[in-house]
């Protein structure tokens, strides 16, 4: 009975100095700083595409597929099978497990079979530190640093640095990588049959290497699944799967799919876990509709070219070939499209007519002049060498006209330089250097930028970087994601949401449409350009929520006249449009008030077909123009007049009479506009001559019924000379040099001579255009030009002394 009694006392005692020991190693361990956890670990980098789709995986700076990973992206099947295979107790033990130290004691002094006593928090310590775990004393630093462990973290954040920094073969290290590589999905998608295959590798990675054929994996993987099914881990359904033999990738087989894409994105994101934006199936898509297409040009010269596809709806980039091949060397495949510099030829116009609209400048149908003309002494053409004459803003867009544009530059302001600085386009040089010739293609953009602006045609006029992806975040309390943008991250404005949406209905006006699934119609709104010296064919613009931009070219930048706009680059815009419109709704043919989103201040006006006026009572012809009310213009072009004519003579009377004189519609277009609707085959008649004794309405044409603003656009025009230029004195009259000038004016038609002066000094007179030479001496020359109702139109030259 006393010895029962001192045996009890003494376990007791032992009892109560474990207690106490482990009490105090608890409180030590809490005392101690919180050792690192996962602090210094380089990750790779892995792209994913919007569908979880694996692109590509780059090692980190170690060589080592090693990626972060998260307990709630990891499949419930893989955690319970790690946890039952390599330390069952790990959610009850303080970090060490004293009862399987004990048994591996015992075993180790009772020299039997080697059991190990280390737990997942051990396992991590080791691995954290670098620890030599094989002396009692490496153990013991081991168990030490566990208690540390778990003392400052909780178990979920213990269990994710273990399935981060466990070898899994090979230079696989994590769960998130091993599934990658050996399976080709994340570990959220694991299989029973590949969880069971995953937990018994880091035991001993380089035997249990799964793409390698060896029994012990093979043997190891089938005992685990068979303790999981009799423990209800797994349900038994699984248990012929995990008999069959396991389907397992090799490193070499891991893919680079949308190689331009995940290039850019790990350029910027330089390490993590991306889940991009792609969408495979689009990219698989555009690839190989770009591919045919280049392959059926390669006969004119045309080996390269490249495509991409934004959703507005996003933001995000869902198909990027920066070219037709990456891997060719011969077309220097490699090279990205979408960040090279090009000349985007005409592709910029639709932003110069959206200034304009904004600016009051034009609506939809106001009349243009698309006829020769020169700009300090540049004479734009256009790409068909002719001239049009007077045209709509629509069908002057629609149809590329040069003149047109260039003009519309010169008047806005901001104009086209100022929104490019402003969204971020490097333009390296002044203003100046580039001049209205930015208008068709005069400086180099990106493709980026022009997927950045047409962006803004589709949503409400702002430009916005476009998202590449977001970068998964290592901690489940965090918000998740960073995005992966390109571009400025700002919200830009460039245009009005009013006039971002007209000019994307006059885009659609052209007519060109695809077929959805249901076999209704969805427009495709594209415009053209094709770069000086036939370098560069694009087609950029909105299919739906979808930019589409596509280029074709050579990047050694081989001049080729093949590379135009409407030939070579729309056929493939129509291609991809017609994928992207498979499953988008259907839009009716022509759009009305109807299709304007609520809140926009756009509506339909009636306007003159021949003019462009708004409101002109004298107009039969009209049709409807997009307006934005108290911007866009209602001024009186002052062309379209009500003469009274003779019935007897067909002369224009000087007054009303019923009894002899009927009332006609005439248009006074300028001379030199006349000229081009000759040039073009259009014949607007002159008006008939004055009957005599009407000379004082001839000088006054009050028969016009013109207002000021008719009589101002009725002034005349000077088009010879040039305002600012330097032109040189390279001719001697009475032995001092002078300049011979043609000066040369346009007026409205019916308009009489026109009289030419130099200061106060008379030149002499001329017809509308018709020249009168003189000859100005070296200096500054303010020239005049009066018709004969006294209107005025003046420039200003330099006559500079031959050098």
């Amino acid at each position: 009975m006393a010895l029962l009694r001192t045996t009890a006392i003494s376990v007791a005692l032992t009892l109560g100095t474990a207690v106490s020991l482990a009490a105090g190693l608890w409180a030590w361990a809490k005392l101690m700083p919180a050792p690192p956890l996962l602090e210094s670990v380089p990750y790779a980098r892995a792209v994913f595409d919007a569908d979880g789709e694996l692109l590509h995986l780059k090692p980190a700076a170690d060589g080592q597929y090693r990626l972060p990973v998260r307990l709630d992206r990891v499949s419930p099947e893989a955690l319970n099978a790690v946890v039952r295979y390599e330390d069952r107790w790990f959610w009850s033990h303080p970090g060490v497990n004293p009862f399987s130290v004990l048994r591996a004691a015992w075993q180790s002094v009772a020299g039997g079979r080697p059991i190990g006593a280390s737990t997942i928090t051990m396992q991590v310590a080791r691995m954290e530190g670098g620890l030599q775990t094989r002396t009692w004393a490496g153990k013991l630093q081991q168990m030490l640093m566990a208690l540390r462990y778990e003392a400052h973290y909780d178990k979920r954040r213990i269990l994710e640095a273990y399935l981060t920094l466990a070898p899994y073969g090979a230079n696989v290290v994590g769960i998130e990588a091993a599934s990658l590589v050996w399976f080709g999905h994340s570990a959220e998608r694991l299989t029973p049959v590949e969880a069971a295959a995953l937990a018994v590798v880091p035991q001993n990675p380089v035997k249990r290497r799964p793409d390698a054929a060896n029994p012990e994996f093979e043997a190891q993987r089938r005992r685990v699944g068979e303790m999981l099914l009799e423990e209800g881990v797994l349900d038994r359904r699984w248990a012929e799967a995990l008999r069959l033999p396991l389907h397992v990738r090799r490193t070499t087989d891991l893919p680079f799919l949308a190689p331009h894409y995940t290039r850019l994105v790990e350029s910027i994101a330089p390490e993590g876990v991306i889940e991009g934006t792609l969408r495979l199936d689009v990219q698989r898509d555009v690839e190989r509709l770009l591919a045919a297409h280049v392959e059926r040009l390669r006969a004119w010269g045309i080996k390269n070219g490249a495509a991409v596809v934004l959703d507005t709806r996003t933001g995000g980039l869902v198909a990027h070939a920066g070219s037709k091949d990456f891997f060719d060397s011969d077309i220097a495949g490699e090279v990205d499209a979408f960040t090279a510099f090009r000349s985007p030829g005409s592709a910029l116009k639709p932003f110069i007519y959206g200034l304009a609209l904004d600016q009051g400048l034009i609506h939809s149908h106001t009349v243009l002049l698309d006829r020769p003309k020169s700009f300090a002494g540049y004479a734009p053409e256009n790409a068909d060498g002719t001239f049009r004459g007077p045209l709509s803003a629509e069908d002057a867009l629609l149809s590329s006209r040069n003149v047109p544009a260039v003009e519309l530059e010169r008047e806005l302001s901001p104009d086209l330089y100022d929104i490019l600085k402003r969204v971020g386009v490097p333009l390296n040089d002044d203003r100046r250097h580039y001049g209205l010739t930015l208008a068709l293609g005069g400086a180099e953009v990106r493709m980026a930028d022009l997927v950045r602006l047409y962006g803004a045609l589709a949503t409400d006029g702002l430009v916005k970087p476009v998202e590449l992806g977001r970068v998964r975040s290592t901690d489940a309390t965090q918000t998740p994601e960073r995005p992966v943008l390109w571009g400025d991250p700002k919200r830009i404005p460039v245009l009005s949401p009013e006039s971002a949406f007209v000019v994307s209905v006059m885009l659609a006006d052209r007519g060109d449409t695809v077929r959805n699934r249901r076999n209704g119609r969805v427009h495709l709104r594209w415009k053209t350009g094709t770069s000086n010296g036939f370098r560069d064919a694009w087609a950029a613009g909105l299919v739906g929520p979808y930019v589409l931009v596509v280029w074709l070219g050579n990047f050694d930048g081989q001049s080729n006249p093949w590379l135009r706009g409407a030939e070579t680059a729309v056929p493939l815009f129509r291609d991809i449009g017609a994928l992207l419109a498979r499953d988008l709704p259907a839009e009716p043919l022509r759009l009305t008030e109807a299709n304007v989103p609520k809140g926009l201040n756009v509506t339909r006006e009636s306007v003159c077909r021949a003019t462009g006026d708004v409101g002109q009572p004298l107009c039969r012809d009209r049709v409807s123009a997009w307006f934005i009310p108290g911007v866009s213009p209602v001024r009186d072009s002052g062309i379209l007049k009500e003469i009274w004519i003779d019935r007897a003579t067909g002369l224009r009377a000087c007054r009303f009479d019923p009894k002899t004189t009927e009332k006609h519609l005439w248009e006074f277009w300028p001379s030199d506009a006349a000229a081009a609707f000759r040039a073009a085959g259009i014949v607007k008649r002159p008006p008939p001559p004055w009957m005599p004794g009407c000379e004082e309405n001839a000088s006054t044409d009050t028969n016009g019924r013109g207002s000021a603003a008719a009589d101002a656009a009725s002034a005349p025009v000077v088009l010879t000379p040039v305002a600012g230029l330097s032109y040189p004195a390279n001719r001697l009259s009475g032995g001092a040099p002078v300049a011979r000038l043609r000066l040369r004016a346009s007026a409205p038609t019916g308009t009489g001579m026109l009289h030419w002066f130099d200061g106060a000094r008379y030149l002499g007179e001329s017809a509308p255009e018709r020249d009168l030479v003189a000859e100005l001496a070296p200096g500054t020359h303010r020239l005049a030009v009066v018709d004969e109702a006294g209107r005025t139109a003046s420039v200003t030259v330099r006559v500079r002394r031959r050098d």
